[in-house]
């Protein structure tokens, strides 16, 4: 009976061992991504978009990731979550490129390659280089697929070369390095970027703009996802891995400049947005939405300046007292046509008010510029203002310039509250999807910031910057007029007495 079981337990230690081989000669078969970066996956190779971006905290297996997506598109072995169509049916270039700084690819990119990478699969070449810059690798079926390893150290004319199918970069990529791999996609394949966005690295700023905050980043051709240290927590991510008590030590050890990019996978950038609680997948609904004159008021906003474009926004308020930013204009066109433009959207709304910045109500300061000459000196002498009354038709009233508490109640009016699958509080405003400048400026209007050696001794400004801030400015002054929903009548626009407008029936 002894030797039947020491016979048993030979056998079972035998197969441990063989399952141990198996997963060390090819463990791409058995890779798990945390959920969040599964679901990346399916983004980046669902064929709607050229460039998809992964910003992620450290430690959430963005290189691990890269390595797999190396193995999975050359020899494809099954893996469930690598059975995408582009991938399971590659029809690009069977050559792709995968780009770091030097450390990185030297220290990290190449050991986990040939960790992930089935023994035997490959053959990897230095090419004259330091380091091992090229790795081919073959399918069952024999078929080869080139990788090219390059750094952003590289002269830029070197990203010229080759056509490719697919362009990998490990750490935010500087935009000329970017621009000349995305050319190289000449039929076709996509561009990944995983990223810890650091505000030192030089690709981390032009990534916010034309992708985290371009309000038409889908129809650009991006997609964009984070992913924090808590979404590969073993208590609160799916497929996680890190302890949660570490992830809470290692938050305290970080500056806080650095704590968005390293533990949340932000963008440093946020941290200096005047509107934080902006969040576009919160905030803007997914189509526009039939804003009729029964369910809605609505105020219209002019921030006007003589020498830049005009910014006109339409708030919808309902009888619950949540507003929709539902139309925009942002225009440097002549008086009379923007005029029309204007009237044109007002006949879609049931406006109630109109406001515009209070600079428009001064003497003789608009016809300095040539688009606001009407045609003769009779206009001269009079304001912006009594021009779009008297000529026209259109009533304003001046707009309020307490600045600081239309920022407080743009931000109040964005807050929501969700946790754990429940709402709890709803925003109160929200934004529809046509309104892109509107989008761009809340994500792109910036706090002002101390230069040189002075910013190392005093605290942050508490004063925004004085740019990408013109719809901001109507936002507020929206907020600020406090106008609420009334039943359907023949409307009085309310003005101050101290205006230069007189009310009428609108």
């Amino acid at each position: 009976m002894a030797t039947k079981n020491e016979a048993l337990r030979e056998e079972l230690r035998e197969l441990k061992l063989q399952k141990v081989k198996r997963f060390e000669q090819e463990s791409y078969k058995y890779f798990t991504p945390i959920g969040k970066v599964g679901d990346f996956l399916d983004q980046a190779f669902s064929g709607d978009y050229t460039t998809a971006l992964l910003s992620s905290a450290n430690g959430t297996g963005k290189t691990t990731t890269l390595a797999n997506i190396v193995g999975h598109l050359s020899r494809p072995c099954g893996n469930e979550y690598f059975q995408q169509d582009m991938v399971t049916d590659w029809q690009y270039e069977r050559r792709g490129r995968i780009v770091s700084d030097t450390t990185t690819i030297t220290s990290t990119i190449v050991p986990e390659l040939k960790k992930w990478l089935p023994a035997g699969s490959y053959e990897s070449k230095k090419l004259g280089k330091q380091y091992e810059s090229r790795f081919e690798i073959r399918d069952e079926q024999g078929r080869k697929f080139l990788w090219d390893l390059m750094t952003y150290e590289q002269d830029p004319k070197q990203f010229e070369s080759a056509n490719l199918g697919i362009v990998l970069f490990d750490e935010p990529v500087p935009r000329h390095i970017y621009t000349a791999s995305v050319a190289r996609l000449k039929l076709g394949g996509v561009v990944i970027i995983f990223a810890t966005p650091l505000s030192n690295n030089v690709g981390t700023a032009w990534m916010y703009q034309d992708i985290v905050a371009n309000p038409k980043r889908a129809e650009d051709g991006f997609y964009y996802d984070t992913a924090s240290k808590e979404d590969a927590c073993i208590e609160h991510g799916i497929n996680g891995f890190l302890p949660h008590k570490q992830i809470e030590r290692e938050l305290k050890q970080y500056p806080i400049d650095e704590r968005l990019p390293r533990i949340f996978g932000e963008f440093t950038q946020i941290k200096g947005r005047v509107i934080k609680e902006f969040k576009p997948e919160v905030h803007v609904l997914d189509e526009v939405l039939d804003f009729n004159k029964d369910d809605y008021v609505v105020v219209q906003s002019w921030d006007t300046h003589p020498r830049v474009e005009e910014a006109i926004i339409w708030v919808a308020i309902d009888r619950k007292g949540t507003k929709y930013i539902v139309d925009e204009l942002w225009s440097n066109e002549p008086t009379p046509a923007l005029v029309n433009k204007i009237k044109a959207i007002d006949s879609k709304y049931r406006v109630v008010k109109r406001l515009i910045d209070p600079s428009a109500f001064n003497l003789d300061t608009r016809f300095e510029d040539p688009h606001r000459r009407e045609g003769s000196r009779e206009t001269e002498g009079i304001s912006f203002a009594n021009l779009l009354k008297n000529e026209y038709g259109l009533v304003y009233e001046p707009a309020s310039k307490r600045r600081a508490d239309g920022i407080s109640m743009i931000r109040e009016s964005l807050r929501y509250n969700y946790q754990g699958g429940v709402w709890l509080k709803y925003p109160e405003m929200f934004v529809m999807p046509n309104c892109t400048q509107t989008q761009w400026e809340f994500q792109n209007w910036m706090w002002d910031e101390w230069s040189g050696i002075t910013a190392e001794k005093k605290d942050p400004k508490a004063t925004p910057q004085d740019k990408n801030d013109h719809f901001m400015e109507a936002l507020g002054r929206v907020e600020l007029c406090g106008v609420q929903y009334t039943e359907p009548k023949s409307e009085i626009m309310k003005v101050r007495r101290s205006s230069l407008v007189d009310e009428k029936i609108y």
